[in-house]
């Protein structure tokens, strides 16, 4: 049987240097998204919220956890009209630079938190309010103090 050239299977020793290159270059930005911990604050990009410190998200990271997360003045429609309300998720676990949580303050009411560190004191995250009480979605970014 006839092979041309182009149908000739790359060499293996190609391969492996493929798949080592495309290992050196995702270990680095994996690494990236490990946040440091402390105190982290940062401001509303998307959404209504008060100005100053009251509307600033603010949070802690201690290892794999994201705690005490605050934002003080955020506009939300509820069900008695439009209203500033805090918002509090008081935890989240982060896992591979990630972290998702939804909680249930009140009965039929939903606060939904999820984010992604884009480096090790940079982040983005967005906080939607659901349900019964009120609505909202709140887009931010945040960096270490």
């Amino acid at each position: 049987m006839f092979r041309s050239s182009s149908m000739r299977r790359p060499p293996l020793r190609r391969a492996v240097v493929a798949g080592a290159l495309v290992v050196a270059v995702a270990a680095p930005s994996a690494l990236a998204a490990v946040p440091r911990s402390g105190a982290w604050i940062g401001k509303v990009v998307k959404g209504q919220a008060v100005k100053g410190k009251a509307g600033e998200p603010a949070f802690t990271v201690k290892g794999d956890r994201l705690t005490k997360f605050v934002i003080g003045g955020v506009g939300a429609y509820c069900f008695t009209g439009y209203q500033v309300v805090t918002v509090a998720v008081p935890w989240a676990k982060i896992h591979n630079g990630r972290f998702s949580r939804t909680i249930h303050p009140i009965a039929h009411a939903n606060v939904k938190l999820t984010g992604l560190f884009l480096s090790a004191t940079r982040m983005q995250g967005t906080v939607t309010g659901s349900g019964y009480a009120c609505d909202y979605t709140i887009g931010f970014i945040a960096h270490r103090r």
